[in-house]
């Protein structure tokens, strides 16, 4: 495996673990986010909606999504530095293409709180999978 796909899945394992998350048990596969325990990481390919059915294994081009403990629900993917900042920054709102993989200059790990998603177009099939995103800023 090359150092830049093993740098990106490290990035995600690290996330997993900051918030104590495990693989969606295979009893739990298929159904939606909304019906998952908390504390699960699982894979989807679906627009980013509580809908979503999760599934245990990652298959090419798919997004990663996170049910915390709590039931905060997160997707997780790649977008460029500079958006990652804004969304990180929560003070405007945001609309950018989410990848599932880096993919051209969209090579920061970008972890979105499904709660600040405005409006999310279902992912593209072609140029690298994206979804298009709209968010709100973060609530203070």
């Amino acid at each position: 495996m090359s150092t830049p796909a093993v740098a990106f899945l490290a990035e995600l394992e690290s996330a997993r673990k900051r918030f104590q998350l495990k693989p969606v048990h295979s009893d739990h596969e298929g159904l939606s986010l909304a019906q998952l325990p908390e504390g699960v990481y699982g894979y989807t390919v679906s627009s980013p909606t509580l809908d979503s059915p999760l599934f245990a294994e990652r298959i090419f081009q798919s997004f990663e999504c996170h049910k915390l403990s709590g039931g905060a629900v997160q997707i997780v993917g790649f977008a460029k530095p500079a958006e990652v900042d804004a969304l990180s920054a929560g003070k405007e709102p945001v609309d950018f293409k989410l990848y599932p993989e880096p993919f051209g200059e969209s090579s920061a790990l970008c972890i979105v709180n499904m709660a600040r998603i405005v409006s999310g177009k279902a992912p593209s099939r072609t140029d690298g999978n994206f979804m298009t995103l709209q968010t709100n800023p973060r609530e203070s």
